[in-house]
């Protein structure tokens, strides 16, 4: 396939040292036919929390047939301000596929060197450019790019086919914040459930897993502990009948032995 022209998109973070979020996502941008974004995580992904990592990601990989691919190479450029050749330049070839819908660099640069005096913020504001370069294209979105739309579901800008997993996730963090005992199996069986249709979407959901498990070792302690004390609580109460069975029992006894040494009147037996 003959080799398309090099595109370029440059998106800028705003403050980018005060950012809480974990991951942050650009705007979608076309390169040769191709919907694209990038994805940063200002504080490290996973363990690279010293880091800024960043990924090139298929923005509507969601909407592509299966046996999708987009071969492309990328250069991702934290420009210096000051003295250009001190610029961060990164840059490797890839293949996206529905098993690989974003890839980049965990460790793109060094929080540490990403302060107001590095030449490489402005204003705090922080500039990366990447440079697409689409190499080989299989299968194209089955809807057109203008019909892509996207809606705010609590503030978030998302994919309008991506509504229902987004109300799903809001549904199952309220669900989280009940307490164990008011969540029924049921409600935890489709959230398990719901998990592996929205990580291929590419959805990035280790997050809510993890408090799945959570609450499912809580759920699972709680019914323990209430098995625990209906035996202990049934165990208890047929001691306690048992103690007034022997209560009884021992008052009999000690009627019958007072009896037994009560001395004999001379008039019994006439």
């Amino acid at each position: 396939m003959e080799k398309q022209v090099a595109k370029s998109f440059t998106w800028v973070i705003k403050k980018f040292i005060s950012v809480k979020s974990e991951y942050i996502y650009s705007d979608v941008f076309v390169v040769d036919g191709c919907n694209w974004r990038l994805l940063a995580y200002p504080k490290g992904e996973n363990k690279q929390s010293d880091y800024l990592s960043l990924y090139l990601e298929v923005a509507d990989h969601e909407l592509l047939p299966c046996g999708w691919r987009r071969q492309a190479k990328v250069s991702f450029t934290i420009p210096h301000h000051v003295t250009p050749k001190y610029s961060i330049v990164r840059e490797a070839k890839h293949l996206f596929d529905q098993n690989s819908v974003s890839w980049g660099f965990p460790t793109m640069v060094h929080r540490i060197i990403l302060n107001p005096c590095s030449g490489l913020l402005v204003n705090g504001d922080l500039t990366i450019v990447a440079d697409v370069d689409v190499l080989e294209v299989i299968g194209k979105a089955e809807v057109r790019e203008e019909t892509i739309s996207y809606m705010d579901v609590k503030g978030f800008q998302v994919l309008s086919s991506q509504t229902g997993y987004i109300n799903a996730i809001l549904s199952m963090t309220e669900t989280l914040r009940r307490s164990p005992k008011e969540i029924a199996k049921d409600e935890l069986a489709d959230a398990y459930a719901l998990l592996e249709p929205m990580n291929e979407c590419g959805f990035r959901l280790d997050w809510l897993e993890k408090k799945l498990d959570q609450v499912s070792k809580k759920m699972k302690k709680y019914e323990a502990g209430e098995t625990q004390i209906q035996e202990i609580e049934q165990e208890l109460k047929d001691l306690k009948l048992k103690c007034s069975d022997l209560e009884a029992q021992l008052e009999k006894e000690k009627a019958e032995v007072l009896a037994a040494i009560a001395p004999l009147l001379l008039s019994d037996g006439r």
